[in-house]
């Protein structure tokens, strides 16, 4: 099974991220290429691991409010 991000997952995580975590982002990605596409999509894994992660908090906190 291919686990790979889709395209629209990427497109969606920098679309989501402001101007200084995508920066961060990218030194991470920098930084991994050195150690192979592993290491990339591993570090990819991890982000989209945090957005998903945020967004849920967010919900959980916005449903509380009403």
């Amino acid at each position: 099974m291919d686990d790979r991000p889709l395209v629209e997952e990427l497109e969606y995580l920098s679309a989501s991220l402001t101007q200084h975590d995508r920066d961060e982002l990218l030194e991470e990605l920098l930084v991994a290429a050195a150690h192979g596409g592993e290491a990339m999509a591993a570090i990819i894994d991890v982000w989209l691991l945090d957005r998903a992660g945020r967004e849920l908090l967010d919900e959980l906190e916005g449903g509380g409010k009403g």
